[in-house]
């Protein structure tokens, strides 16, 4: 028989490839698949949910204990932005809480402070000339209670040779 010489794996002709993971475990063959009760999921979603929560209030906790408290309102504050990350801002009807960026800016002063802003996420769909309203509806009714809004918005296509020209 004849022995096949692969990224310093041998094996001989006709035996599986063998699969190494970390910690030097190895396998054979194919891999079995696991069936999964929704139930397990809904519960691994809540816990995923709490865990992004948790894990929202340690960052808002190491923040001020950074000198970066929150900024709500008040008199006009004004600093340079030295860093922003997204956020979740809890709300008790919005499972996971909202969307939002955390902006850390540094006054003249010396001072720091912390702003949050909401921001609704988006993302954007191409549609051919003339199908637009047929899409829109169709997002409206299989994203219900999902999907905030649908507005139409032209693009230009910087890969065109003239997107340019005016």
């Amino acid at each position: 028989s004849r022995l096949v010489e692969s990224q310093n794996m041998a094996r001989r002709t006709g035996q599986p490839y063998r699969r190494v993971f970390k910690g030097g475990q190895s396998s054979y063959g194919l891999r079995k698949t696991n069936t999964i009760d929704a139930s397990t999921l809904r519960n691994s979603e809540a816990t995923s949910q709490n865990e992004k929560i948790e894990a929202t209030r340690l960052a808002h906790r190491i923040g001020e204990s950074m000198g970066f408290a929150r900024y709500d309102s008040g008199k006009k504050r004004i600093g340079w932005l030295c860093n922003m990350h997204s956020t979740s801002i809890e709300d008790e009807n919005v499972p996971g809480g909202r969307a939002g960026v955390d902006f850390y800016f540094i006054e003249d002063d010396g001072g720091t402070f912390k702003a949050t802003v909401e921001y609704d996420p988006y993302f954007l769909v191409a549609v051919r000339r003339g199908k637009e309203a047929d899409v829109e509806e169709w997002c409206k009714r299989a994203f219900e209670g999902v999907v905030k809004g649908v507005a139409k918005v032209e693009k230009e296509d910087l890969q065109m040779v003239s997107h340019l020209e005016v």
